[in-house]
């Protein structure tokens, strides 16, 4: 059964994943450095880490888990210093995939995990996130990226404005302080960046890419997010739509 490696800095977190047998997934905490390279070296399917934890630091373990293709998960908010960190490690490391801190409920973080690892990959996150983050200020870069984060399932601006900690108003606010675009328009950036990666990566079909996005159909997807972007995600996704997207992100997310 494929376990994923615990080395998380929440005790609580730590601790209820470990008792968790859910689906396809089980848990075993390391709580040292040394009992994580013992650990990948038994293959596990993923690893659970904080933002700043030794793990991302130690240029060593990354490699090691890179070699034995594991999935590195990072379970964080996005705070300032702790987008400064992925923002080093999308240089070293971009297929790492990310699991946003809400009020923990050892279920709803259990089905993101499955929902993350069942991915081949960490989505745009890293790549992009390597590509924008010279674009912005850094206290910028905050919302550009939960806007990336959120787009792997369709949210709304409440839900956006929830996960940064602020009133939509205050939210609203905040992007225009940094000269960004509005709220609305940079989710529809962020979820196209999925959703043009799915289609163009994975080569998934229309249907499937915009129900793993959390929209009704194809036609509806291509409705919610051309007006942002220009064309319609599966026009883009069939020329280098991710490359589009990060120029589309500097000439029209940035005021």
């Amino acid at each position: 059964m494929p376990e994923t490696l615990l080395f998380l800095p929440d005790g609580n977190e730590r601790r209820a994943l470990s008792r968790a047998r859910i689906g396809e997934l089980t848990f075993r905490s390391c709580l040292s450095v040394a009992a994580l390279r013992a650990g990948i070296g038994l293959n596990p399917e993923a690893v659970l880490c904080g933002p700043s934890s030794e793990l991302i630091e130690d240029p060593n373990v990354l490699e090691m888990i890179d070699a034995h293709g594991i999935k590195l998960v990072i379970r964080c908010s996005l705070t300032r210093s702790v987008v400064c960190d992925l923002v080093s490690l999308s240089s070293r490391f971009p297929a790492f995939r990310v699991s946003l801190r809400t009020p923990f409920e050892t279920g709803d973080l259990i089905r993101d995990l499955n929902c993350l690892i069942d991915e081949p990959d960490g989505g745009p996150i890293g790549v992009l996130t390597n590509r924008i983050a010279n674009l912005v200020h850094p206290d910028a870069m905050r919302f550009a990226l939960t806007a990336l984060v959120l787009g792997r399932e369709r949210t709304d601006v409440l839900g956006y404005a929830t996960i940064c900690g602020l009133a939509p108003r205050s939210l609203q606010a905040s992007h225009q302080h940094f000269r960004l675009s509005g709220p609305h328009r940079l989710l529809a950036w962020g979820q196209a960046c999925w959703m043009v990666w799915r289609m163009e990566r994975y080569g998934w079909n229309p249907k499937r890419t915009a129900l793993a996005g959390g929209f009704a159909s194809a036609s509806a997807m291509s409705a919610a997010l051309t007006p942002v972007i220009g064309k319609s995600p599966a026009t883009l996704a069939r020329c280098d739509g991710v490359t589009v997207l990060t120029n589309l992100f500097e000439s029209r997310m940035v005021q």
